[in-house]
């Protein structure tokens, strides 16, 4: 169905106010027992549809979050791993205590855990320290964005 509507004319980016289609498509749920039940190299081919087509990763419905936000919590650490790599430059720290919060659940499907730990790794080398621990303790810069106090020494 969705690549009858892309090929006529379906907007890639629509949203029903709290996701986007692309997000519909990755955490392969919306209410609706057909989407809900769809096989895995379906919701694959889905997301590569919509990408295709021109969905847009750094847009969210206008009561909804990042992608990458929504990646994280719902252990897409594939999805998160290829969104970095597409340039994301957001809250590092945010990020960090996502994963860090994912693992500590004990929740990781093995298929993610090799890219969860890529990622890791990606927010190491922007700076963040783990154990990152409870945000609220942090302060936030300018942008919004949480940020650690330097480490002793420094």
């Amino acid at each position: 169905i969705l690549q009858v509507l892309l090929a006529h004319g379906g907007d890639p980016n629509a949203h029903d106010g709290q996701r986007t289609a692309l997000e519909i498509a990755m955490v392969n749920e919306n209410g609706l027992a057909l989407v809900d039940r769809l096989p895995a190299e379906q919701v694959q081919a889905n997301w590569n549809a919509l990408l295709a087509a021109g969905a847009d990763p750094d847009r969210h419905a206008p009561d909804g979050q990042p992608l990458i936000k929504v990646a994280g919590f719902n252990n897409h650490w594939i999805k998160v791993e290829w969104l970095l790599h597409r340039g994301w430059d957001g809250d590092w720290v945010l990020l960090g205590r996502t994963l860090e919060s994912m693992e500590e659940n004990g929740g990781v499907p093995e298929l993610e855990r090799g890219a969860l730990q890529r990622v890791r790794q990606i927010i190491i080398a922007h700076g963040v320290r783990f154990p990152i621990g409870a945000l609220i303790d942090l302060e936030r810069d300018s942008r919004g964005y949480y940020v650690q106090p330097p480490t002793d020494g420094r």
